[in-house]
């Protein structure tokens, strides 16, 4: 809806997007006025323990710092080719009207594919679920790269919002389930915090970068960040590999995702 908005609010008033600006702020102040209406569930009693060494157990944990890593590398691509496209369609030679149509269809990507994506995870796992969102991100900058007609953006944009819904869904699902109950406050700030980091800086780069390097700068940078991230995801499906030696265990036993705490603190840290 909101690229659509300001493809229709941007000429309202005599200088270009003020329209859209306003139509903008009018829906962050309804948007806040809702959230004060909200009622939250207080965090249960385990939840609210916390110490000020808790952080540096839990940032030990393989599974966490996958989980932090690749969704906060996944968001950094996503912001940084999400931001720069208009720009990148602008130069092309494309109108507003596409650019506005191809970050509608990114955003159906990102958001439609939730109603299955838990299904998935469920089903598959939290790494093969990524694996997968890394390739359509794979293939969006291959796509990217390949041309400058509506088509390519549109593809590429398309398959960017899947490909972050999988992978960015599948970190917070790995998240989770890597954190007991008393830690999930700390680690998930933690996450959010590496989030909002790398989305300020890579919406402030982007247009730098598209102006200056062009389109194609910003596919390679996207290429690296996402062969890290598969990098870390194939890192840890090969160290939470279970031993022969753990073939015996019963269901209910410990995960090789979730760890006790316990289990990675050192004697000097008691």
């Amino acid at each position: 809806m909101g690229p659509h908005i300001s493809r229709y609010t941007m000429a309202l008033f005599p200088r270009r997007f003020l329209g859209s600006y306003l139509f903008l702020t009018l829906y962050v102040a309804v948007t806040i006025l809702a959230l004060t209406k909200l009622t939250l569930a207080k965090p249960l009693p385990v939840e609210q323990i916390a110490s000020t060494t808790r952080l540096s157990v839990i940032i030990r944990k393989p599974a966490v710092l996958v989980a932090v890593t690749s969704a906060t590398l996944a968001n950094g691509v996503m912001v940084l080719m999400m931001v720069s496209t208009p720009l990148a369609m602008s130069f092309c030679g494309h109108s507003y009207a596409d650019a506005t149509s191809v970050v509608g269809w990114h955003f159906i990507g990102m958001l439609a594919p939730s109603l299955l994506t838990g299904w998935l995870i469920r089903r598959f796992g939290p790494l093969k679920v990524m694996l997968v969102g890394t390739a359509l991100l794979y293939s969006c900058t291959a796509i990217s790269l390949s041309g400058s007609a509506v088509a390519y953006f549109w593809a590429a944009m398309f398959l960017l919002g899947v490909g972050w819904n999988l992978v960015y869904i599948g970190g917070a699902s790995l998240l989770v389930n890597s954190c007991l109950p008393e830690e999930m406050a700390v680690s998930q700030g933690l996450n959010d915090m590496s989030i909002a980091a790398v989305q300020v800086i890579t919406s402030v780069c982007a247009g730098a970068i598209v102006t200056s390097g062009g389109w194609n700068s910003l596919g390679y940078l996207s290429l690296a960040c996402i062969t890290i991230i598969v990098s870390v995801l194939l890192w840890l499906m090969r160290t939470s590999r279970p031993r022969p030696a753990d073939a015996g265990r019963t269901a209910g036993s410990e995960t090789p995702y979730c760890r006790p705490a316990e289990a990675l603190t050192t004697t000097g840290e008691e």
